[in-house]
């Protein structure tokens, strides 16, 4: 009986295992598919950063002298430009053929060369300064100064760097030698005067004239064409200076010379002179001429005969 039982159960498992469709035999061995794939976020793309404009305080950079240099920094493109620093390159200068580099011509007189400026909004900009001195023996010319300007982008440092032009210039240096100008003078009488001015610059000086100028004064005489004059060298102005107007009046001596780029200078040295009307002569008449001898009586006629004959005067 249990034999029988067995041979039953082992019957029905083989016809179950005959009636399984191919289907379904399929569709067990395929396995169950997963989630899609998500795509890999596409990168923020770099801002653009640019120079807009520069400016510097004062407006003409001359050797070993301090100055400002302000800078506009402007975002270019719409996305949001994080964590900006802008710094300042080496320099190389130009004029005379001479190069330098580490800023040797230029030194920032701040904390640091680098400006932290934050973020900039798609289409915005901030302005930066620093504060800057040229060495006295760099060559005069044009400056070629890069900017560096950097942000975060991605995570990481994206930088470029953009040049800007700054024009070095000198300025000639003059002294008048031992100048003889009156401290007094007077309405209408002319003054013969002469100065001569030594360039005490060390380098020569182009283009240079020399002439006087004075509101009060009528002057006589063009201005002295000196030329070109090398170091410690001097020039000769000589002019007739006549004072018009009684007061406290300003003479001037003008240096007038071109610099490094051709442009027109001046050194002015100023000389106060008191001018005083001319003295009057005290008339003893009201009309300025002598008093007119009275004439004599009769009387004072006659005694005046016999005290001559006295010998008495008469």
């Amino acid at each position: 009986m249990r034999v029988r039982r067995i041979l039953a159960a082992g019957l029905v498992l083989a016809l179950a295992t005959t009636l399984v469709t191919p289907a379904l035999a399929g569709a067990a061995a395929t396995p169950a598919a997963g989630p899609a794939d998500t795509p890999a976020a596409a990168p923020t793309p770099a801002p653009v950063l640019l120079v807009r404009s520069y400016a510097t305080t004062p407006g003409d950079v001359l050797l070993g002298e301090r100055f400002t240099l302000s800078l506009t920094i402007r975002n270019a493109t719409k996305q949001r430009a994080k964590d900006v620093v802008v710094a300042l390159g080496a320099t190389s200068a130009g004029g005379d053929g001479a190069t330098g580099g580490g800023g040797a011509e230029l030194v920032s007189l701040d904390s640091s060369d680098m400006r932290f400026v934050g973020d900039i909004k798609g289409g915005g900009a901030v302005s930066v300064s620093f504060n800057l001195i040229t060495s006295p023996g760099a060559a005069a010319g044009v400056l070629s100064l890069p900017v560096n300007i950097s942000s975060d982008v991605n995570g990481q440092r994206e930088s470029s760097s953009q040049k800007i032009g700054l024009k070095l210039n000198r300025t000639a240096s003059f002294e008048e030698q031992a100048p003889d100008f009156p401290k007094t003078a007077i309405v209408g009488e002319e003054l013969a005067l002469s100065v001569d001015v030594q360039n005490t610059s060390s380098f020569a000086v182009p283009g240079v004239s020399l002439r006087f100028e004075g509101d009060g004064f009528g002057i006589e005489g063009a201005p002295a064409q000196i030329g070109k004059i090398e170091p410690n060298d001097t020039g000769t102005l000589e002019a007739k200076v006549t004072p018009k107007v009684a007061g406290d009046a300003t003479l001037t001596v003008v240096a007038t010379y071109r610099d490094d780029f051709g442009q027109h200078r001046e050194v002015r040295f100023a000389h106060k002179i008191k001018v005083e009307k001319p003295p009057t002569i005290d008339a003893p008449g009201k009309s300025g001429k002598p008093e007119a001898e009275k004439p004599r009586s009769f009387m004072e006629s006659v005694a005046s005969f016999f005290m001559g004959l006295l010998g008495l005067g008469g």
